[in-house]
């Protein structure tokens, strides 16, 4: 978001909000990751996630599947292949103009699937010049620490960087693990850059730009594993379904690794079904430095299917020492679902450590070097995390077009992708208390109103209310000290309300 004009009001998006920690843990919908680590996903029992798929049956039944709007718009790639919004077409035909196609286009669809090394297309690759793909947000030394921390998060993804960065990145990844992959963007130009990158990165020889479908869906070994990246919704079922009309044979598995609602992903499964095929619902989280080093992934449909995505899957995620973090969630759209908690949990642990910042500043009168140096150091105990060594990075980060800390610059107005959204109506479905989550959203859609705070506060400000007067510096430790201990409290709370069993829960 640009900065607002003048000297900001809020630091963060809950600067004006009172700090908001839950009372007591609560049944929540299910969660495989804890917030802050994506080693969850392997450590939990295999197939224990997602509702059974009798008690999907009986909700169904029960009432109409609802179909929120999918989330904002971001791009998925297995060392396959990377198709633009709408491009699969019949094999001897001409590009098609996809349903929507330029609202598609600025998304981007990745389509991926292992390559044929001795068809004659994957023969055909293309070392087109392109122009470079953006680098990774942070350089190598930050790379490095990411890798070692195994902590990917989705907030890479949020930050405003090419939205083709993601699928590329995981191209990338897949090649470097030893498979052989055909890369197709409806831009011969993105397919290009994709290609010269891998020639850079020393993996030029598996994987493969091709320049159009027919090459494209020549290239892949049967049965075919397409894995797909678009716009939650519509946009899935139109690449889906021309897929299924020209690409697909029985046996193909189609892999949608989208942020989607999970009654969706069921309904395509039984649309495939009927054509031998599958459907597989994967949630992924990781964002473009875990797509690149190995991201947390998150599969759900059919177990035999899966079967033949696992030898990639288990080789492209990022590993622990317990294995990689991928397992088999469970039947139907149990994948997407676990994503979708996922989500919701990680919009709890956002808004907690925006709260906690809030009152060190507002409260405590820290400084932004301060606050540096006490995120830092809490990244080195129990509530080491991610989001918590970015957070002690960002306010350290100066500005460069003005004086000061580029924090307080940022406006202070976010925005969403949905699945947090979801997960608190899923919650409200169910009757299952989710208060840290839906505390969080709120949170959000006040953050959204920034003209009404300003305006308040000002009349805060002319009945004396202004920000309290900053403490002794023997108060400072005291106070940092209680933060710290609510803020691990706080999120011990918020993976508890996601990490129960709810009513439809494989108990």
């Amino acid at each position: 978001a640009d900065p607002p004009s003048g000297k900001p009001t809020h630091h963060l998006s809950t600067g004006d909000l009172p700090a908001r920690t839950p009372m007591a843990p609560c049944l929540a919908t299910v969660v495989p990751t804890s917030v802050g680590t994506l080693q969850g996903a392997r450590a939990l029992p295999k197939g224990a996630f997602g509702p059974r798929p009798s008690a999907l049956a009986t909700r169904q039944a029960q009432r109409a599947p609802r179909n929120p709007a999918g989330p904002a718009p971001r791009s998925l790639s297995h060392r396959t292949a990377a198709v633009a919004p709408g491009t699969a077409q019949a094999p001897n035909s001409s590009m098609a103009s996809p349903t929507a196609q330029s609202e598609v286009g600025l998304i981007g669809l990745a389509v991926m699937g292992q390559v044929n090394p001795g068809s004659e297309a994957a023969s055909r690759v293309h070392q087109g010049a392109g122009n470079p793909w953006m680098q990774l947000w942070g350089g190598p030394a930050l790379r490095k620490r990411l890798c070692s921390d195994r902590v990917y998060r989705d907030v890479m993804s949020d930050s405003g960087r090419d939205p083709h960065a993601f699928p590329q990145n995981l191209a990338l990844n897949v090649a470097e693990k030893g498979f052989h992959i055909s890369v197709y963007n409806r831009s011969g130009e993105k397919t290009d850059a994709a290609v010269s990158r891998a020639v850079k990165e020393g993996v030029g020889e598996r994987l493969h730009g091709v320049q159009g479908a027919k090459d494209f869906v020549l290239s892949l070994k049967r049965p075919r594993r397409i894995i797909i990246l678009v716009k939650a919704g519509a946009p899935v079922d139109s690449t889906s379904k021309q897929l299924t009309e020209f690409v697909v044979e029985p046996r193909d598995i189609i892999i949608d690794g989208g942020n989607e609602w999970y009654e969706n992903t069921e309904r395509r499964q039984a649309e495939l079904a009927t054509k031998g095929s599958h459907h597989i619902g994967m949630g992924v989280s990781g964002g473009e430095e875990g797509a690149r080093n190995g991201p947390a992934m998150m599969p759900g449909g059919d177990k035999g299917a899966y079967s033949h995505l696992r030898p990639v899957v288990e080789k492209v995620a990022a590993q622990t020492d317990d294995g990689a973090c991928v397992t088999y969630i469970g039947p139907g759209g149990a994948g997407n679902y676990v994503k979708m908690v996922h989500n919701g949990i990680e919009y709890g642990d956002m808004q907690l450590i925006a709260e906690a910042y809030d009152v060190l500043k507002t409260v405590g009168g820290l400084t932004n070097a301060e606050l540096a140096s006490v995120f830092s150091e809490w990244n080195g105990g129990e509530l080491e995390s991610f989001l918590i060594m970015i957070t002690a990075i960002i306010f350290a980060v100066k500005d460069e077009g003005g004086e000061g800390e580029l924090v307080d610059k940022i406006l202070d107005k976010t925005g969403m992708k949905g699945t947090g959204k979801w997960t608190i109506q899923e919650a409200a479905e169910l009757s299952v208390a989710a208060p840290t989550m839906a505390a969080a959203l709120d949170a959000r859609f006040v953050s959204g109103l920034k003209d009404q705070r300003v305006a308040a506060e000002a009349v805060y400000a002319g009945l004396g209310l202004g920000p309290p007067t900053p403490p002794p510096a023997s108060y400072k430790a005291a106070l940092v000290a209680d933060v710290r201990d609510a803020l691990y409290a706080a999120q011990d709370l918020s993976y508890a309300q996601g990490v129960q069993h709810h009513p439809c829960q494989v108990g």
